[in-house]
């Protein structure tokens, strides 16, 4: 009867231990074709443009189901419904194993987009109706223009990050000079700082105030560090001490978009989900943009000219964050 009592009061520590570890594998599994690209393209003998492809495969999809997945859940149910999508992603991402060209990878890549934003929570409240709140999300962006404006924010926060694993593994790896472990290091060091700064920049929020934490030190701040991570690639050679450093930076300041999610929130309290809908469009929109401005821009502009192009962005959303005025931002203050 203790040993039973001793499981079921451990059991939902367990459940935590493994829901982080497959959020932590899942992410992993979504940037893994960016970080070891150089070595795929050698090995399926894919040009650029074949990469591209390859990636936007994964994008386009996933962005489609960022929405769908929450109505998903709400019609089948959270446990079930992130039972069979983990079960399908392991599947998904198994099946890369057996790519042996660019038709084999673009479909595994799509299969996995489908399934990976499959929601384990719902978009609505429960006193609101999932339907009507994905229906009318366009609605309040119109009606409460501070939510719209914050969908554009949440947008611009992850463009530039999914536009950067789309180029800079070959540019590092190629124009610059790094080899794919340093290409590798960095990349992890970046991520790394990204995580802990989340966990900081959700406390510095509180004290400092969401609106001005996003706008500072997310959209200024990104505007410089991505500056600072091109320029510290220009030396001849490269310094890669320098490099690190800068992309430390840049994964620092990400994080600072962390409150963009309770501001959202405090914009609409009496249509949560609904604005919370815009703010998953945005996250999803964002997994086209990126890539697109990388596609549309790199051959006339060259990588400088797109890092710019994300920095400006990056200072736009500054510049419409300081608009997001909410009572508790206030009361920070």
């Amino acid at each position: 009867m203790v040993n039973k009592s001793a499981w079921q009061n451990s059991f939902p520590r367990l459940i935590v231990v493994l829901l982080f570890a497959g959020s932590a594998i899942n992410y992993l599994d979504r940037s893994l074709l960016s970080v070891v690209m150089p070595q795929v393209r050698r090995d399926l003998l894919l040009s650029n443009a074949d990469y591209g492809l390859a990636i936007h495969a994964f994008l386009v999809m996933y962005g489609v189901f960022y929405i769908l997945g929450g109505r998903i859940a709400d019609r089948r149910g959270y446990r079930r419904t992130f039972t069979l999508a983990v079960a399908f992603w392991s599947l998904a991402a198994m099946a890369h194993a057996f790519v042996r060209g660019l038709s084999s990878l673009f479909l595994c890549r799509a299969l996995l987009g489908v399934r990976d934003p499959t929601g384990t929570r719902r978009l609505a409240p429960p006193n609101e109706n999932p339907l009507k709140t994905l229906v009318f999300s366009a609605a309040i962006a119109w009606q409460i223009p501070k939510v719209g404006i914050g969908g554009i924010v949440r947008t611009i926060n992850s463009a530039a990050q999914l536009g950067f694993l789309v180029f800079l593994p070959v540019y590092c790896t190629t124009a610059v000079g790094f080899t794919l472990a340093q290409w590798l290091r960095l990349l992890t060091l970046l991520s790394v700082t990204n995580v802990i700064w989340n966990l900081l920049f959700g406390f510095i929020g509180d004290k400092f105030g969401w609106r001005r934490t996003v706008a500072l030190f997310g959209g200024a701040g990104c505007a410089v560090t991505t500056l600072m991570l091109y320029y510290s690639l220009q030396g001849h050679p490269a310094n890669y001490a320098l490099a690190v450093v800068a992309g430390m930076f840049y994964g620092a300041t990400l994080s600072a978009y962390t409150p963009l999610g309770a501001i959202m929130a405090a914009l609409a309290p009496g249509r949560k989900g609904a604005a919370m809908a815009i703010l998953n469009l945005g996250a999803g929109a964002s997994t086209w943009v990126g890539p697109a401005i990388v596609g549309l821009f790199l051959p006339s502009l060259g990588a400088g000219g797109v890092m710019w192009i994300f920095a400006v962005l990056y200072a736009v959303s500054a510049v419409l964050t300081m608009f997001m005025k909410v009572p508790e931002d206030r009361a920070a203050a």
